[in-house]
């Protein structure tokens, strides 16, 4: 029997852009300009973060400054030139709970001491952030405040504001990984974290969720004094900046409208195999079992009855030709046992219908 691993984090091929690279891939290689092949400055190119600061002008609807960009091999990439940088081992980083899994590896690997703040349906749990901060100060915040993964929730704007408040008064830095920001309708989205503060907000995007995952190009925005900061990094003295040659391609495929062109289609793909999952959980789910219904992103976030241990449900679910990953895997201290995290993002209507069903078989045998 098939698997129908509804873990998975990624696109499915089928949806990826490849005749549009392609025709970025010839407008950049005929023209005359060698310097793709050459490396680059520290923080990337000046044209391509030109490019890229008119891009996401366009698309946030609020003004950035390519002063404000350096371009980096990914969001996770950026994270770790971040952490690499401004952070020594021992220092203590407080993050959602539960968040992105391999996020908190790159913390440990820093040696981090990471803290773990509740979240709820609205995401980060503002008021349980002021109470831990009366108990000890963080030098970083990470969150994820758009189409959260694994939970798919939306940081409102009030709760936007009171966080970036809370930076300014206890001294720390919010790392802001938006690497969902544009997958979503801009009206139900409010405006990048970094639009509240740009003194104490490092903002992460990537292209790998809105071009591909494989193009590895994505972006830190932030004061020009952190990027000074960042533009000494020993990789980046070493080797300079991140991928000049993709960099330029995706700056024909900005510059040709291709992205734009892309970006819409995309959503729509999403939408609705997000619709269909769903509808497919509310029809297939037991007693018991209930979901966040995201409005953007790639997640489904299912909460079981306490008691049930995902974890060991997911190697049951081996056995129906069905994948997910355990809530624990997204909590820096094993909570979230009786959760799960489903992908809608990868598979086709027929496959995310059947693997539901599959899901709804298990439950119902366990419930």
């Amino acid at each position: 029997m098939e698997i129908i691993d509804l873990g998975l984090g990624y696109p499915a091929e089928t949806l990826l852009p490849l005749e549009e690279l392609r025709q970025a891939a010839l407008h950049r290689l005929a023209l005359p300009d060698r310097s793709l092949l050459q490396y680059a400055p520290e923080a990337g190119n000046a044209s391509f973060r030109q490019t890229l600061a008119d891009f996401l002008t366009r698309v946030y609807g609020v003004p950035v400054s390519m002063e404000n960009l350096l371009v980096a091999a990914g969001a996770s990439h950026a994270l770790d030139l971040i952490l690499c940088q401004l952070s020594q081992p021992g220092d203590t980083i407080f993050v959602e709970d539960p968040t992105y899994f391999c996020a908190l590896d790159m913390l440990r690997d820093r040696r981090l001491r990471i803290v773990p703040i509740a979240t709820d349906h609205d995401g980060l749990n503002i008021d349980a952030l002021e109470r831990q901060l009366q108990v000890e100060r963080p030098k970083f915040l990470y969150t994820i405040p758009v189409f959260q993964n694994p939970t798919g929730t939306i940081l409102p704007t009030e709760r936007r504001q009171r966080l970036v408040e809370m930076a300014q008064r206890y001294n720390f830095l919010i790392i802001a990984d938006e690497v969902y920001q544009l997958l979503g309708e801009r009206a139900t989205i409010p405006p990048p974290l970094a639009t509240f503060d740009e003194q104490r907000v490092l903002s992460l995007g990537s292209f790998s969720k809105i071009l591909g995952p494989g193009i590895r190009v994505g972006w830190v925005q932030c004061t020009p004094e952190l990027i000074a900061n960042f533009r000494t990094n020993g990789l980046l003295l070493s080797g300079g900046g991140m991928n000049p040659f993709t960099a330029a391609i995706v700056e024909s495929a900005l510059e040709l409208g291709l992205q734009d062109a892309y970006l819409p289609r995309l959503r729509q793909h999403y939408a609705l195999r997000r619709e269909l999952m769903t509808q497919a959980l509310v029809e297939v789910l037991p007693s018991g079992a209930t979901f966040l219904a995201p409005s953007g992103g790639f997640f489904v976030w299912v909460e079981l009855p306490a008691g049930i241990d995902a974890t060991e449900l997911s190697k049951a679910a081996l056995t129906l030709g069905l994948g997910f990953r355990p809530g624990a895997l997204f909590s820096g201290t094993g909570n979230f046992t009786n959760c799960l995290r489903l992908c809608f993002a990868f598979y086709d209507h027929t496959a995310l219908r059947l693997g539901c069903e599959r899901l709804g078989t298990l439950l119902h045998r366990y419930l």
